[in-house]
């Protein structure tokens, strides 16, 4: 009978969670996702910045896929007059995509809008990213 009252007693102090203990738990939940917010937004910059950039390799592919023809012609029907890329997974509210055919070749530039002006490369901000038709890239540090 003893051993039964004192079991009771021990569950109904177990089950108790007293104010301190809330307040300390959502002190050091708060803490930590305090700490961890900065990273996870540079996480979600440098996933952008990695999506245009294959955005930026796969428009070079479909410009050289029909060189024969004419940079200018394919360039107006990947990206629009509206400025939208038909092909590309980029948000359009992160990057602005162009094309520039020249003479003796293209340069296609992915410019940072919005949040996305806030990602930093090796240490570095960037205003835009860009590949041109010999494979040269800028900033070579992103890429």
């Amino acid at each position: 009978m003893f051993m039964e009252k004192y079991y009771r007693a021990t569950l109904k102090q177990i089950n108790k969670v007293t104010l301190i203990e809330v307040v300390c738990t959502v002190l050091i939940l708060i803490i930590l996702a305090a700490l961890m917010y900065p990273n996870y937004q540079s996480y979600i910059l440098k996933a952008h910045r990695m999506s245009v950039m294959s955005d930026l390799t796969q428009l070079q592919l479909e410009l050289e896929q029909h060189h024969p023809n004419s940079y200018l012609a394919i360039s107006n029907t990947l990206i629009g007059a509206d400025g939208i890329c038909h092909l590309c997974k980029t948000e359009p509210e992160r990057f602005a995509l162009s094309i520039l055919v020249k003479e003796y070749g293209y340069s296609i530039v992915a410019q940072a809008k919005g949040e996305q002006l806030n990602d930093h490369c090796s240490g570095e901000s960037y205003q835009y990213l860009s590949l041109n038709h010999r494979g040269e890239t800028f900033p070579e540090h992103c890429w």
